[in-house]
């Protein structure tokens, strides 16, 4: 699939929403992904979830963005909302986040399921806005979780 933008949406931030959100971009790259997108979907999921939970939630103006662009033979996925801004060291403690092996972690499962969903994310705060900027391979063989 050629390069471009695939997908631009903003909604009110609710958790109801998480679903349609991220079958919105699974229905939109369905095309460009040639293997499982389950882990595409799950990983959209756990941080859209977070974006309303613990960002934009609450707020009477709070929305969540998404927008997915085809790059370098990659899904480009950026989330952004509106809300609390997240903490400065988000992207560190992502980077720091372990392995799936400990599911019954008290802190840290939704960063290590990220982390095993895409191959790369970046964690930031510009302007006021969370963003969250996620790397999906078109081409990637099915691991399971």
């Amino acid at each position: 699939m050629d390069a471009g933008s695939i997908l631009h949406v903003s909604i009110r931030s609710r958790l109801e929403d998480v679903g349609f959100l991220t079958q919105l971009l699974v229905d939109a790259a369905g095309r460009a992904i040639q293997a499982d997108w389950i882990l595409l979907e799950i990983g959209l999921a756990e941080v859209v979830n977070n974006a309303i939970k613990y960002a934009a939630g609450g707020l009477p103006d709070g929305h969540v963005t998404l927008k997915a662009d085809i790059r370098d033979g990659q899904l480009v996925v950026e989330v952004e909302d509106n809300g609390l801004p997240m903490p400065s060291d988000t992207q560190s403690a992502f980077e720091r986040a372990g392995d799936m092996s400990d599911v019954m972690a008290l802190s840290g499962r939704g960063f290590s399921l990220v982390r095993h969903c895409f191959s790369d994310a970046r964690f930031r705060n510009e302007d006021g806005v969370n963003r969250v900027t996620l790397y999906y391979p078109l081409a990637r063989e099915t691991a399971p979780l």
